[in-house]
Order: C-alpha cells, then sequence, then structure tokens
C-alpha cells in the first residue's frame, strides 16, 4: 500500500450483505425473505427539571410540552461503555434503519439463516440516529409524531414501542447518545428557523422520566455530542455555530456536574475522534477537506492519547490517501475508511489496524462509510467476528444505499439491504438473538 507509516510535522494540529432472493416491499429491497413480520405502524432554567409524565397513553403521540414519560422495562446494564460480549451460540443480527418516502423501518437481518424481521415500520416517519442498548434488547431513535421532533424507543422484538419525548418550541434534535448503563440521554436541540443559533444540549433520564439543560443555547460557541466514556463523561467536539471558524478540540462535559474540559487540540474540517472501549485512549484522525460535503484528500493521520489529555502517537500516515472515519473495536484494533478522490479503487475501503500500528490488512474496497455511533456493537457483532458498512452510488443527484457485512478477517461480504435511489439507510448495529 503506497502512503507507508512514516512521522512528519503535525500542522495547524493535523491537516488531515435460498442465495440472493430480493423482496421488492413498498420499494425496498431487502436481501432474502421477511421472516414473519411484527409491525409497528404510525397512528395517523439550567438547573429546571421537566415534570414527569405517568398516565398511559398511545404510544405514538406525543406527551405534553415539557412532559417526560419513563420508559417502561428498561433494565439497566453494569457492562463497560464500549465493550462486546461475545456470544458465538446466538445468532448476529444487523440492525438498520430504511427510510422512504412512505416510512421510516426499523429492520433486522439474521447472517445466518438470511431473513430480514420489521422491528418497526413508521409511517410518516424518518428515523434517525437510531442506536441499541448496551443489552442489545432496546433500540432508541429519533422521528416526527405530527411534525414534533420525537425519541422514541422499541424492543428488538418490535414489542412496547414508547415515545418518551418531543419538542414543541419550533427546535429540532439531533446528536442523540445512550448511556451504556440505558438510564441516560443526551441530545442536541436546535433552533429550526436560525441555523447560526448553537444547539441546547439536554440531558435526559430514561428511568426518573426527567429532564436537564447541561449547556444552554448560545450565538457563538457550540458542541457537537461525539460519544459516552463511562456513565458521567459525554466527549464533544467544538465549533462555531455562525461558520466563521472550523471545528476545533474535543471536550468532555461531566454530566453530574455540568462541567466542561479540553481533552485535545485540533482544529479543521475533516477530522474525526473516537474511544476505545475500556475508555482510556482517544483516537483522532484528520485528512484534508470537508467530510460534511464529501470533500477529501490527502494526507491523513491517525493517532492516539490518553483520553483526558496528553501526549500523541501515530499510528497510521499517508500522503496518498484521506482517512474519513475512524472507529475502535476493542482496546487493541481499529477499522478506518480511506478515499482517494483520483478514482484508484484498489486501496480505498475499509481497513483494520492495531493501535501500536501493526497489523494493517485491507478488508474490502467496498465499504464508504460505518457507523455514526461509536460504540463497538455499531460496527461489530457481538461475537466480534463480523463488521457492517455502507456503500453507496450517486444515481443524478440522488444516491442509492447498499449495507453489507463481512469478516474481519478478510474475504467476501454479503448484502444485507439495496436502497432505491432516493431512499437512505442507515446502521443502527449488532445484537445476537
Amino acid at each position: 500500500m503506497q502512503g507507508i507509516l512514516y512521522k512528519y510535522r503535525l500542522f495547524p494540529f493535523i491537516i488531515m450483505t435460498l442465495g440472493l432472493a430480493i423482496l421488492a416491499t413498498g420499494g425496498i429491497y431487502l436481501i432474502n425473505s421477511f421472516s414473519t413480520q411484527k409491525e409497528v405502524m404510525a397512528s395517523s432554567s439550567h438547573e429546571a427539571m421537566a415534570t414527569r409524565a405517568t398516565s398511559v397513553v398511545n404510544p405514538q403521540v406525543c406527551p405534553p410540552a415539557n412532559l417526560v414519560r419513563p420508559a417502561t422495562a428498561l433494565s439497566t446494564h453494569t457492562g463497560n461503555q464500549l465493550g462486546t460480549t461475545k456470544q458465538p451460540a446466538l445468532h448476529q443480527n444487523l440492525v438498520y434503519a430504511y427510510n422512504t418516502d412512505r416510512a421510516g423501518m426499523l429492520i433486522r437481518y439474521d447472517t445466518a439463516t438470511g431473513t430480514s424481521t420489521m422491528v418497526a415500520n413508521l409511517a410518516h416517519t424518518h428515523i434517525q440516529e437510531a442506536q441499541l442498548s448496551t443489552d442489545g434488547k432496546t433500540i432508541l431513535f429519533l422521528s416526527q409524531l405530527a411534525n414534533h421532533p420525537a425519541i422514541q424507543m422499541i424492543r428488538i422484538d418490535g414489542k412496547n414501542l414508547q415515545t418518551l419525548y418531543c419538542a414543541y418550541n419550533n427546535a429540532t434534535f439531533t446528536n442523540l447518545l445512550w448511556s451504556p448503563d440505558q438510564q441516560l440521554a443526551v441530545f442536541a436541540a436546535k433552533s429550526a428557523t436560525d441555523s447560526k443559533i448553537a444547539p441546547t444540549i439536554q440531558l435526559l433520564n430514561l428511568h426518573k422520566g426527567t429532564i436537564k439543560t447541561l449547556v444552554k443555547a448560545d450565538s457563538h460557541i457550540a458542541y457537537r455530542l461525539r460519544a459516552w466514556n463511562g456513565n458521567a463523561l459525554v466527549y464533544m467536539s467544538g465549533y462555531d455555530a455562525t461558520g466563521a471558524t472550523p471545528p476545533h478540540d474535543v471536550f468532555m462535559l461531566d454530566v453530574l456536574h455540568d462541567n466542561i474540559m479540553r481533552a485535545a487540540t485540533i482544529s479543521g474540517s475533516a477530522w474525526s475522534m473516537n474511544l476505545t472501549p475500556d475508555g482510556k485512549t482517544l483516537i483522532l484522525s484528520q485528512c484534508a477537506g470537508d467530510l460534511s460535503t464529501d470533500t477529501y484528500q490527502a494526507p491523513a493521520i491517525i493517532s492516539t492519547q490518553p483520553a483526558s489529555g496528553g501526549k500523541l502517537t501515530l499510528i497510521y500516515a499517508s500522503h496518498v490517501y484521506a482517512v474519513t472515519q475512524v472507529r475502535a473495536i476493542s482496546n487493541k484494533s481499529l477499522l478506518f475508511i480511506i478515499s482517494d478522490p483520483t478514482g484508484n479503487n484498489k486501496q480505498i475501503g475499509l481497513w483494520r489496524i492495531n493501535v501500536d500500528g501493526t497489523g494493517l490488512k485491507h478488508l474490502t474496497n467496498q465499504a464508504k462509510r460505518l457507523n455514526g455511533q461509536q460504540s463497538a456493537w455499531s460496527s461489530i457483532s457481538r461475537d466480534q467476528q463480523l463488521y457492517a458498512a455502507v456503500n453507496y452510488e450517486d444515481i443524478g443527484k440522488q444516491r442509492r444505499f447498499k449495507i453489507f457485512y463481512g469478516s474481519l478477517n478478510g474475504g467476501p461480504s454479503s448484502l444485507a439491504l439495496v436502497t432505491n435511489a432516493g431512499e437512505d439507510a442507515q446502521i443502527v448495529g449488532w445484537t445476537a438473538l
């Protein structure tokens, strides 16, 4: 591979898946056949804590303004923040969100049997930022109910759909992150009319049914929520709400004490961060360009440092390829996506590397995107044998997505979903059933 590891001066921080039977269902194409569908159809101050909503209501109706419905039948998980639990006797299921012009769907694909099962089918809804709980039993996601942005939850068997919280003040929700113990969620509430106002960062207590403002809206300083580290710290990247300066720096938000601390200094429009499963190591990657507009180029580097700050250690560097995403899949191993704007498809796609810079391996040249969530099960199966990735092609001004999976040891990959042009698909993550 070109772009051998090398050290160079970092500037101004860094410049950095019966065969293939396809079922057409309402404009979507799911690989192999559906098992019996389990559908859920849609019916039509800084310290202030919102009132708890306790009445039994239709799960597809928002709670009243400023009220939070506590989640029901929600367990507490005490496992590691990003760690995986090997369950080789169970079937590895890849869960994804699929949005058409008529519905938003959550679907799980059994990689052992090749069958797809509908978890949720919500009419007139666009599902975003869906994520699996640490125990793999529940999905938390963003949606819309009667034009109100909503935070909803559903079990992996398609039962117990719940609407926890909705926006009534002309706001939109983004950056939803679920804590490892499954009790808390942070999200950003943004103005739907003024994009230059920084979002409010809010903390949702799913167990108690309360909400608290952690960071108030600001006309200038803004934060993008990235990952939990334990159940008290949330890692964020900073940016200027007015767009006057590029995204910058990694910050730690203590949700218990409303305290913000800087963990790393970095600046530019094409960098990302991730944490190892033990929460001890911060991974930074950067290339030139702007990832938000799919414009990127070499050079690129991947480096590590202690999670709360400290000396940088270089893992990978290339003067030929752009690194657009990095995900830790263990304390010692990473997945990353590289791209070559010149069109060389031999080296692009998904790679694996150890955190000490050894074991570099090309897994596939088809991957263009990994899950936006940063838990290990967002990208790899619970038995730690399979990865999931997204490919897409531009058809006119629209995109056609493919979700596929393959072995972490390399080799052929398998399709789970192919969309029509103009439809949207996102990986939710992996569970074992």
